[in-house]
């Protein structure tokens, strides 16, 4: 029994593979064959779509450079802003040190003219001094020279 049921096995594997095969086989289509013409059509197709890409990409890149060249420019104005501001600056900066050194001359001829005056105040005391020196000795000369009070 062991064996009839072992073939009976086998046969009925066999029956599957058989079954599953023809079914396999009837799941795939066929392609149909396709003219050169198609084929050359399908190319024309691909290459018209091909240039499209390529002016669309063309125009991409022209836009990219166009925003390119405007970043550029304005960068230039800012740059060119800057320099003008720091040449105001410079001037601004060089007007009030020339100012400056000019206040600071005045001050140094007044300060001169002071100190003119200061000495002239000293020569002028020193001479004053003299003075009431000399008008003591010319008062104590004169006393000394009156002739006595009954005398004249």
């Amino acid at each position: 029994m062991r064996l009839a049921e072992g073939r009976m096995r086998v046969i009925v594997i066999f029956c599957m593979v058989l079954t599953f095969s023809i079914g396999v086989s009837h799941a795939v289509e066929k392609a149909e064959r396709i003219s050169d013409r198609e084929i050359i059509e399908s190319l024309a197709e691909l290459k018209a779509g091909q240039r499209a890409m390529e002016k669309r990409f063309d125009d991409m890149n022209k836009r990219f450079d166009d925003l390119n060249n405007s970043v550029n420019n304005r960068f230039n104005d800012v740059m060119s802003l800057l320099q003008i501001l720091t040449g105001a600056m410079l001037v601004v900066g060089s007007g009030i040190l020339g100012w400056l050194i000019v206040i600071w001359r005045k001050l140094v001829k007044v300060e001169e003219r002071q100190s003119k005056f200061e000495t002239q105040d000293d020569e002028i005391k020193f001479l004053k001094e003299a003075y009431n020196r000399l008008n003591e000795m010319v008062l104590k000369l004169m006393d000394a020279l009156r002739p006595p009070k009954g005398v004249l």
